[in-house]
């Protein structure tokens, strides 16, 4: 496994086990990480399910994904170029966008801010819900669940 990630092993609460794998990469080689673990535990891509920040939704909104393309998340570029597949499972974390003309690396590496603290909380509640839900109802049930909100 690569040295450097973290990495728990769980059980749902049917029993069934799962990895939880956090890169301790950059994010743009966290595809890397991800497919050693893939490899070690012997994961097919498609039962692999990806948390991720996405500049494409508006802060606090999450909804789930079945492959797809990367909308130029370089970490979900790395992904793809490592599993040579996208059929990963994402729950999509909106973050929103910069202002006009405002720097997007500089945005995405901020912190947030004290008055986006409620929204983000909610934001991590919801998207906890959402793996719960691709767990236990599958992939599509979530995204019909989740994408209507």
């Amino acid at each position: 496994l690569c040295s450097r990630t973290a990495t728990v092993t769980i059980k749902d609460s049917t029993g069934v086990s799962v990895v939880c794998l956090w890169p301790l990469t950059y994010m743009n080689r966290s595809g890397k990480a991800v497919s050693a673990a893939s490899r070690k535990y012997r994961i097919e891509p498609e039962k692999i399910l990806i948390i991720h920040d996405d500049l494409d939704l508006p802060l606090g909104k999450v909804k789930v994904k079945l492959g797809g393309g990367a909308g130029g998340h370089k970490g979900l570029i790395s992904l793809m170029k490592e599993l040579e597949v996208d059929r990963f499972v994402r729950v999509r974390c909106g973050i929103g966008r910069p202002e006009s003309g405002g720097d997007i690396v500089d945005y995405v590496l901020s912190p947030f801010s004290v008055e986006e603290y409620p929204v983000v909380a909610e934001m991590i509640e919801t998207a906890c819900d959402a793996v719960d839900a691709v767990f236990g109802e599958g992939p599509v049930a979530a995204m019909n669940r989740f994408n209507k909100r």
